[in-house]
């Protein structure tokens, strides 16, 4: 069916008017920076004179121990301030080390999180800072 051009018949000399191709190249979208947020932490460690007959059960009832001897999880728990931008099970990285928040603290506490670490050497030796934390992934509130 030569000489049809989206049902329009053309002389035979005239050509279709040439095809005008414009190629727009989009910037890839953009991926939001990771959201961070300046916190005082403390440690703690999972031993019975700073706990009760079960220290590694947190308040929360979960295991901290198994966490992080099974899956390499290490712990932590948000005041009750920040509940709301660190929900349980929200990933967050603090100093190249990744937690799960898996509890909350006590009432008086206010921009603070308490980082938990397996021994409690490792726990004095972190004492008490100020640190950035970014979070990786949101847990359900």
């Amino acid at each position: 069916m030569s000489g049809f051009v989206t049902g329009v018949q053309l002389r035979p000399e005239a050509k279709p008017p040439p095809v005008m191709e414009r190629i727009i190249y989009l910037p890839a979208p953009a991926t939001p920076p990771p959201e961070r947020l300046t916190v005082t932490a403390t440690a703690f460690s999972s031993t019975r004179d700073q706990t009760d007959s079960t220290p590694c059960i947190g308040a929360a009832g979960e295991n901290l121990c198994l966490l992080y001897n099974r899956y390499g999880i290490r712990s932590l728990a948000v005041s009750r301030d920040l509940r709301g931008v660190l929900p349980r099970r929200t990933f967050v990285r603090i100093d190249g080390r990744v937690y799960r928040v898996t509890d909350t603290m006590h009432p008086r506490w206010r921009n603070r999180i308490d980082l938990w670490f397996p021994s409690r050497g490792e726990a004095k030796w972190f004492g008490k800072r100020t640190v950035e934390v970014e979070i990786l992934e949101r847990g359900s509130r």
